[in-house]
């Protein structure tokens, strides 16, 4: 997307649209970890596989709201300081 065609209100809404993409999307994560850490604390012994699913839950998770932070610090920029985000 070519940002100097557009209105400062247009990328104001696309990278809300962003943050509340990026939101939605650490939101699942996280409650996909959170059902992974419940299988394992619901059994006495947790199978690997419960483990792994729970580490990678977790990968996930990270990386989720790793996206959601940069997204988020791009949208403060943008609204709060005036600073154009560079074009991806």
């Amino acid at each position: 997307m070519s940002q100097r065609l557009l209105s400062n209100t247009d990328i104001d809404v696309f990278w809300c649209e962003r943050v509340h993409g990026a939101w939605r999307e650490y939101s699942r994560a996280k409650l996909n970890a959170e059902e992974a850490l419940r299988r394992c604390a619901s059994h006495e012994n947790a199978s690997q596989d419960d483990v792994d699913r729970l580490k990678e839950a977790h990968c996930i998770e990270d990386l989720a709201l790793q996206e959601y932070m940069r997204v988020l610090r791009v949208f403060h920029e943008l609204v709060l300081e005036g600073k154009l985000p560079r074009e991806e």
